[in-house]
């Protein structure tokens, strides 16, 4: 569909669990509405094809002003798991179609439902501790609700806030310029930063993810023989700064450790930093080859150009 992503159901699904609220006793009174399949043609025998007809038709038999199929949630969560999953199998034009179709529906369904339904996709796409969360799908609804007059004024300035922020160092664009210092008191900016590569690691002193991270990074041979080509830079944004001097022998000397010197990232939302760590990796031009990667996704992306 957009990006290599490993998705896991049961994850998935007690993830958007939490946004069951109904009780045990509701359960037995209520009638449990049943999430079917949608029937594809026998006419249609070619896998691809199939796949891209089921995309498309995936939500035609469920009737979106019924607020009944809120009322048992765990249904709908797995059907919904199952409709991300199937997502991943199709070409990328076919899932935008059947992605705005379905927020669409969503969106002209009962209030009740399509408070619901806005509140898993964004928790399954948007969520930096989503397995599946995926910007470039989630552009695709950001782009349907600002554009809507279903969503009231003020959920939609928040919508066009996080559009505005996806759509910033977007990969084959230019990475958004700012200045920064070094533990030794040189201050640069990165659009002069020198290398054939430059990688982004935005971080937290405290942050064990982070820690992982850089592990991995410091222990990937293909990573490794990029050598002097690869300019790594690890970028603090918090307001600590006594914490990050102190925590900065953490990295060795392959990489500049660095903060925010004017705190524009944050206080001007120059990058998505909200996941941690957050890794950009950019080329000698300062486009952006990679955004928001894992440290596997950085490697393999080494391995493909040696």
């Amino acid at each position: 569909m957009i990006n290599k992503i490993s998705i896991i159901s049961l994850t998935l699904l007690v993830l958007l669990s939490s946004f069951s609220c109904k009780s045990t006793q509701e359960r037995k009174e209520l009638t449990p509405v049943v999430f079917k399949l949608t029937e594809i043609p026998a006419v249609i025998t070619e896998p691809t094809a199939r796949a891209e007809y089921l995309a498309k038709h995936f939500w035609d038999g469920t009737d979106f002003m019924d607020s009944s199929i809120i009322l048992i949630t765990d249904r709908l969560n797995a059907h919904y798991s199952n409709y991300i999953q199937h997502l991943y199998r199709c070409s990328e034009s076919t899932a935008k179609e059947s992605l705005k179709k379905f927020i669409s529906s969503a969106l002209n369904g009962n209030e009740g439902v399509k408070s619901y339904i806005l509140s898993i996709v964004e928790a399954s796409l948007y969520d930096p501790n989503s397995i599946i969360r995926n910007e470039t799908a989630y552009i695709w609804v950001l782009e349907s609700l600002v554009e809507s007059t279903k969503i009231d004024e003020i959920s939609k300035e928040r919508y066009s806030s996080q559009l505005t922020l996806a759509l910033k160092n977007r990969p084959g664009t230019k990475a958004m310029d700012f200045e920064y210092i070094t533990t030794t008191g040189k201050e640069m900016t990165l659009s002069k930063t020198k290398g054939d590569y430059t990688l982004l690691m935005f971080y937290d002193p405290d942050c064990q993810a982070c820690s992982k991270a850089l592990d991995f990074i410091d222990k990937s041979e293909a990573i490794g023989k990029m050598g002097a080509r690869l300019n790594k830079i690890a970028i603090y944004t918090g307001e600590d700064i006594t914490k990050w001097f102190h925590t900065a022998g953490k990295f060795n000397s392959g990489w500049r450790v660095a903060h925010d010197k004017e705190m524009a990232i944050s206080v001007n939302k120059l990058y998505d930093i909200r996941p941690s760590p957050s890794l950009y990796l950019l080329n000698k031009e300062k486009i952006v080859l990679l955004k928001d990667v894992t440290p596997e996704d950085l490697e393999l992306y080494f391995k493909s150009v040696q």
